[in-house]
């Protein structure tokens, strides 16, 4: 980044500008970036990351490409509020719930788990989440104990998911 600055470019290309640094300082350089370069001295950046939580910090439009395409461009807030669902159920739960059953429910639309030291993520999209929840719950319940239940906002990621038509069980790299 030193170096690119050396020239006092208008323009600056950053890909993955934090990639490999440690949580401290690449919060100091997100900030460095917004706050520093972009707001103050007006640079213009384009910054390609995988990092979504990045993108939605620092920019103040994206474009999603998938297959070397742009799917579509437009401001984080706006992608957030244009996505059919508005919340995502999020269980967490101990033992191995049965996840299938959870995806023939009446209202779900999508189901994908994640698990990691015996904790099983469960991820639901929804139209009504609420309307849904206690017959997700009970169905859980059969097969785990559950930890926690939360109501999470979409996110980049789930937005990404949703332009380029993979689900969230889907392994994106996968040809269609």
């Amino acid at each position: 980044l030193a170096r690119a600055l050396v020239h006092d470019p208008q323009l600056l290309l950053l890909d993955e500008p934090t990639i490999g640094l440690d949580p401290q300082f690449a919060r100091f350089m997100r900030r460095f970036i917004k706050e520093e370069l972009n707001e103050r001295l007006g640079r213009t950046i384009l910054l390609t990351t995988h990092y979504m939580d990045e993108a939605d910090e620092l920019c103040g439009r994206i474009a999603f490409i998938n297959r070397g395409r742009i799917v579509n461009v437009k401001t984080p807030a706006r992608y957030k509020r244009d996505i059919p669902h508005k919340d995502i159920l999020e269980i967490r739960c101990q033992g191995r719930p049965d996840v299938e059953a959870l995806r023939t429910l009446a209202g779900v639309e999508q189901v994908a788990a994640d698990a990691a030291d015996g904790v099983t993520t469960v991820r639901v999209v929804a139209p009504d989440v609420e309307a849904v929840l206690a017959e997700i719950i009970e169905s859980l319940r059969q097969a785990s104990r559950i930890l926690g239940v939360d109501v999470k906002q979409p996110t980049l990621e789930d937005v990404f998911l949703h332009e380029t038509g993979v689900s969230l069980g889907e392994d994106t790299r996968q040809e269609q």
